[in-house]
């Protein structure tokens, strides 16, 4: 059945391929695009040259200015809607200081060609232009925090103040209508920034806390953010999928070449400590960068920040991390070779004491239960990838990553309604997780004579798995005055591997159309095992499974793509169908079982983006549909937990998703004015959801996965980001967004597992209003954020309630005599309506440091004092269609720092 499925998607693609590759015999005038980059021959750097595009005869066809990164694209020249005939043109380049240089393209076949590229033009300096050096040339003003530059909003890194000794997060925060998050994520105008670049490059992709924690903001000359053409696209030369949405880190020109080095060490009271060292080297080709940190302060932010974090952004618990990392990045001179390699190594322990309190609405009466946890983990992880670039037609990733993992655990936790306990239990886990993984992926493409495109996808995984678990629980029952107790211990090795091809054959159309039919294969086996053995014995529960997945695909997609010298315009429609088989292997004590399934899955990709320099429309909607996991359809019934049973369910149905995103940005130049709106619509068909039958008199529950129908949610915001005076020394931020929950599960019953559904609606407003006045070093902010939730439910007894969580803040930055200074920031977060009366709790947190730099800047001295009045708390709350959870976690305590910096540069010589 697969090479049949397979065969007919090759009778299907072939013929569109073979008509595609026909000749074009018209002769007709064509327009097309001509385009390339110009850099310096010894540096590589891009230059700013004038280009004149001219035939083989040298008759000028048109002139342009090259840009170090044009409106909308990479750096270079781009010459649109240009006629074009075969034969020889010539690209000629000039600029100040540099000898004239020259490239040609021999143009032999036109066909469907939209655009050609033309070789890198180097450029190399006169001798007498190393002989001319400027005089010094001061300016002073007021500097302007931002500007739009075509769809670029540049923000100027020197004219924002923050303490001595800060790194790029402290810098990054203070960006108007930015938003930094405890995970790294950082938003700008509510929109999520895709990828944190250096200078252009990747720089430990996919971890922004790198580079936001380790490089010094002083180094830092401007921060530009825009939408780029992604990887996929820069290689077939256009648009074939939507833009990413990039923040660059654009250093300063004296840390651009030779070395930067900052070391930091700091010990406070509370047995506090931090330490930190970071090295970036610059060379004509290479870029090397070094770091290493420690510290047990939950990566806290300084105070004097803009007061954007609450007490939840701490993590759970307390935290101690050490990490070292290294990333190397090399290319040759016309970029025709890059290569990325990057590796990290961590440690890092977290002491959690965490108090959780949850209703369950059960049909008969809520249950409740009250559990405290004492968790220590200690995690352990090494990771290494590298990423090759040959050309535009190749690129090669290798990854490796190993994680050891210990957790030890004791949890205390009892169940009770209104009118009596009904059960306590207390429990010991002692685990040990070993994972292991190796991937590599190759892409290939390249352009046909006639302007379409072949591209390669292939993927490889492998991973293995040690798994080590031993539980200790006692049980006591009240109302049959019975204790159980239980010791299971399991060793549980498990292995996966899994591999993919697929082929895309892009026929580009004129008039900026393209239709691109594809195909896919994929295998996946996946093998672990759950056995646990009681007193020698082995668990009924236990049993060991592999699961094959063979899935084969095929796919169209329409796409739309136009740059003009205003915007650009992109459209894309993509559907696919994939058939897919499963296989599952199950062991237990008593037998051995194969089930087989077969799926159709389909889904649908519609994306469109608009932009010019003042108005962004980016729409994005998806449905896509998945096959329920093979495990929770076939198994022995898991009866591992004496308070827990839990069936499997053969008739769980496709999960569908919808999913429809539409952001829009409004820029002008008058007070800097950004505006934005925003709104999200998900929903969800054949869910899994859990049915659950609860037993009054011992507490024990019995589940079945189901699949549920209705679930849904949507959002929509608005914010407004605008200078208040001409002079811009004041600014405001606003932010009102408005979210709605529909959350439907099953009902919990008294009297058996039943269908019945429970429905949840939670109605969310969240008001944010944040102004901040700045001149020359002295700043001064003030925020206030109204977050309220209103939840009501479809059950006869369920019980509406509000909820609110609230803050007011101040922050300040200023200078003291001697070069000192001060910094502080005073925030009251506000809490109530929580079922636990002792989380309704009003908390003034003061966080304060004074600094001081010497020895010509290159040490930095600072004092740190970290809630002084030890007020901080976190405390966090959520519903859905069958519980309301609320949750204590232990916070770091209140601490004094003494902090340490020194930095240094090295520069390269003078040519």
């Amino acid at each position: 059945m697969k090479s049949k499925t397979f065969f007919i998607l090759i009778l299907i693609l072939f013929p569109l391929m073979i008509w595609a590759s026909a000749d074009i015999k018209k002769e007709n005038t064509r327009r097309v695009n001509f385009y390339g980059q110009v850099k310096d021959g010894f540096t590589g750097a891009d230059l700013p040259a004038k280009i004149t595009l001219m035939k083989g005869d040298s008759t000028v066809v048109d002139t342009m200015t090259a840009k170090f990164a044009t409106k909308y694209d990479a750096a270079g020249y781009f010459f649109a809607n240009k006629p074009v005939e075969k034969g020889r043109y010539i690209m000629k380049a000039e600029i100040d200081g540099y000898d004239l240089a020259y490239v040609e393209k021999n143009i032999r076949f036109i066909g469907r060609n939209v655009g050609f590229e033309f070789p890198i033009i180097t450029m190399h300096r006169r001798i007498d232009s190393y002989t001319h050096e400027l005089g010094e040339v001061k300016v002073t003003g007021t500097m302007v925090k931002l500007v739009h530059k075509g769809d670029t909003l540049v923000y100027n890194a020197r004219a924002f103040k923050v303490p001595d000794g800060s790194m790029l997060d402290a810098l990054v925060r203070q960006l108007p209508g930015a938003e930094l998050r405890s995970n790294g994520d950082i938003l700008i105008n509510g929109r999520k920034i895709d990828n944190l670049t250096l200078n252009g490059d990747d720089f430990f992709r996919g971890s922004n806390s790198v580079m936001l924690n380790n490089l010094p903001y002083f180094t830092v000359n401007q921060i530009k953010v825009y939408n780029k053409q992604t990887e996929r696209s820069r290689k077939v030369g256009h648009n074939v999928e939507p833009r990413e949405y990039i923040m660059d880190v654009v250093l300063k020109r004296d840390y651009n070449r030779g070395y930067l080095a900052s070391m930091m060490l700091g010990g406070g009271n509370r047995e506090r400590y931090t330490g930190q060292t970071f090295l970036l080297g610059y060379g004509d080709l290479t870029r090397i960068a070094l770091y290493g940190n420690m510290n047990n302060l939950n990566q806290n932010p300084k105070p004097g920040d803009k007061g954007e974090w609450t007490p939840d952004d701490m993590g759970d618990g307390v935290s101690s991390v050490k990490k070292v990392g290294v990333s190397i990045t090399t290319k040759n001179k016309n970029e025709s070779f890059k290569n990325e390699l990057t590796s990290e190594f961590t440690q890092q322990q977290n002491h959690s004491l965490m108090d959780t309190y949850t209703q369950q609405y059960v049909n008969a009466g809520d249950v409740f239960s009250r559990t405290f946890d004492d968790m220590t983990t200690k995690n352990m992880r090494w990771n290494f990838s590298n990423k090759m670039e040959l050309g535009k037609a190749l690129t090669w990733n290798l990854n490796t990553d190993y994680q050891r993992k210990n957790t030890d655990e004791m949890m205390r936790d009892s169940s009770y309604t209104l009118e009596e306990r009904i059960n306590m239990s207390a429990k010991s886990i002692w685990q040990r997780n070993h994972t292991f993984s190796i991937s590599s992926g190759m892409n290939y493409s390249f352009k046909l004579p006639w302007g379409d495109i072949m591209e390669f996808n292939l993927n490889g995984k492998y991973g293995t798995q040690r798994f080590r678990d031993d539980t200790h629980r006692t049980t006591d029952y009240v109302n049959t005055g019975t204790q159980s107790l239980q010791y299971l211990t399991g060793n549980n090795p498990g292995q996966n591997y899994s591999f993919s091809g697929a082929m895309n054959y892009q026929i580009s159309f004129l008039q900026n159309w393209a239709l691109m039919p594809s195909i896919s294969y994929n295998q996946s086996y996946n093998k672990k095992g759950s056995e646990f053995f009681s007193n020698e014995t082995l668990h009924p529960s236990s049993y060991r499974s592999g699961v094959m997945t063979h899935s084969s695909g095929a796919g169209l997609a329409l796409i739309y793509n136009h740059n003009g010298a205003e915007g650009f315009t992109v459209g894309r429609m993509q559907m696919n169908m994939t058939q897919q088989q499963d296989r599952l292997g199950i062991t237990t004590p008593q037998d051995y079982n194969i089930y087989r399934r077969t799926s159709w899955l389909s889904s649908v990709n519609m994306d469109f983006a608009f932009q010019n320099s003042v108005n962004s429309l980016i729409v994005n909607y998806q449905l896509s549909s998945s096959a329920p996991q093979m495990g929770l359809m076939y198994g022995p019934v898991n009866t591992f937990d004496p308070l827990l049973t839990i069936y499997r369910n053969t008739d769980l149905h496709n999960i569908v998703t919808n999913n429809l995103n539409a952001d829009y940005t409004h820029s002008l130049a008058w007070h800097g004015l950004d505006l934005t709106a925003s709104a999200s619509w998900k929903a969800t068909h054949g869910m899994v959801g859990y049915m659950k039958a609860y037993d009054t008199t011992t507490g024990h529950f019995e589940y079945r996965p189901g699949s549920v129908n209705g679930n849904w949610n949507t959002d929509m915001g608005f914010s407004a980001n605008m200078n208040i005076d001409k002079k811009g020394l004041f600014r405001l931020y606003g932010v009102s967004q408005l979210l709605y929950n529909h959350n439907v599960d099953f009902d919990i019953s008294t009297s058996g597992l039943t269908d019945k559904l429970s429905k949840v609606n939670t109605f969310a407003s969240k008001q944010m209003l944040k102004i901040t006045y700045s001149k020359s070093d002295f700043q001064v902010g003030l925020q206030g954020t109204l977050f309220g939730r209103h939840v009501t439910g479809t059950r006869s007894n369920f019980t509406s309630f509000n909820c609110y969580d609230n803050e007011v803040g101040l922050n300040f930055q200023m200078p003291l005599l001697v070069k000192f200074s001060f910094a502080s920031d005073l925030t009251l977060f506000s809490r109530s309506g929580y079922q636990v009366s002792s989380m309704n709790q009003n908390n003034l947190v003061w966080n304060a440091s004074l600094s001081h730099s010497f020895a010509k800047g290159a040490f930095t001295a600072s004092m740190e004092a970290y809630d002084i009045l030890h007020q901080l708390s976190n405390n966090r709350i959520s519903v859905n269609a069958q519980a309301r959870t609320e949750v204590h976690v232990n916070t770091i305590p209140s601490y004094i720092m003494l902090r340490l910096q020194y930095h240094f540069n090295i520069l390269p010589k003078k040519h």
